[in-house]
């Protein structure tokens, strides 16, 4: 219910029943309580004494909450399309952060790498998404290790891994990241 429609059913009421609105700040009163809270809220600020002022106040503070709303929701759709449209992932979704740039290196990467077969693979995963393998190599489908390959052990506690982070403590392990062969 707009706030004008709200206005028009209150002072319809008020007429039948004139002892819960008697004097103007009893009639404000109940006019406020039936108002949206983000409207009451700020009229309430105002500190406005008139029934006129304040039922024509929130009138124009519903006008400007409705425009904000229409304008944020074009600015929200752009951007949200515009990602859709760039990204690899079928879904649609985007990650956000610095993580974000190190997967586009990464997938980059991959993705001008060749395949077993020597052929640049065009189409990707369809079941990660993934650009550098195809759908029957991918080894998050058939449950290997992420790092090794291994299907005998998950990444979290590959061999591999642990010989990294062991070699990183002493002091003597290998700088940068061992980079895996397939995802």
């Amino acid at each position: 219910m707009t706030v004008a429609q709200y206005q028009t059913r209150f002072v319809e009421f008020s007429q039948h029943t004139p002892y819960l609105v008697e004097g103007e700040p009893k009639k404000i009163r109940r006019f406020l309580k039936g108002l949206r809270p983000d409207i009451r809220s700020k009229l309430l600020l105002l500190q406005l004494t008139s029934f006129v002022d304040i039922a024509e106040r929130a009138r124009i503070l519903e006008s400007d909450a409705n425009d904000r709303k229409i304008e944020r929701s074009r600015t929200q759709s752009r951007p949200a399309q515009s990602q859709r449209q760039g990204s690899n992932n079928p879904a649609g979704s985007t990650k956000s952060g610095n993580k974000n740039q190190g997967d586009f290196r990464r997938n980059n990467f991959r993705s001008r790498t060749p395949n077993r077969s020597g052929q640049q693979n065009s189409e990707g995963c369809t079941f990660c998404g993934r650009q550098n393998h195809n759908e029957s190599e991918c080894w998050k489908k058939t449950g290997k290790c992420m790092r090794c390959g291994s299907q005998e052990h998950m990444m979290r506690d590959c061999p591999m891994m642990r010989a990294q982070a062991h070699g990183q403590q002493g002091g003597a392990g290998v700088s940068g990241s061992i980079a895996a062969a397939q995802p």
